[in-house]
């Protein structure tokens, strides 16, 4: 399960227009709890210490933008190298109809790069943990 971020109610950052109240969250107290699959924030911050919530987190974000089903999707993963060391992944969710969109964890620079099928960055997350690259098997 990945863990619940917190947002004060008074965000007042770059997004502070986005509506924040989305499907899976509710309020407690002066807080929301809003889960990273269903967040709107386009740059967010998530601690993803494993590679499963790492998997999790990209395809559920993957799926999010054409209304596909996670369940119906499947994600296909590669490992990227650099100088024969395994430094990231990408992560591939196949739609119907030519739906292809991709995602790139750069392990060395703690974020995950979004892109749809037509090749627009749609979304970046910043990690404030990350699964450790070296481990990946290439």
């Amino acid at each position: 399960m990945i863990s619940p971020r917190l947002f004060p109610a008074e965000f007042s950052g770059p997004f502070a227009d986005i509506e924040h109240q989305t499907k899976g969250s509710k309020s407690v107290g002066s807080s929301q709890i809003i889960h990273p699959e269903v967040a709107t924030v386009m740059n967010d911050v998530v601690g993803l210490p494993t590679l499963e919530e790492l998997k999790i987190h990209v395809h559920l974000k993957l799926c999010k933008p054409d209304d596909l089903d996670p369940a119906q999707t499947p994600l296909l993963q590669t490992v990227i190298t650099r100088k024969g060391k395994p430094c990231g992944l990408f992560f591939q969710a196949q739609g119907p109809r030519l739906v292809k969109n991709y995602a790139v964890w750069a392990g060395d620079e703690n974020r995950i790069l979004f892109y749809n099928s037509s090749g627009e960055r749609i979304a970046e997350t910043h990690l404030s943990e990350t699964p450790n690259p070296d481990l990946l098997v290439a």
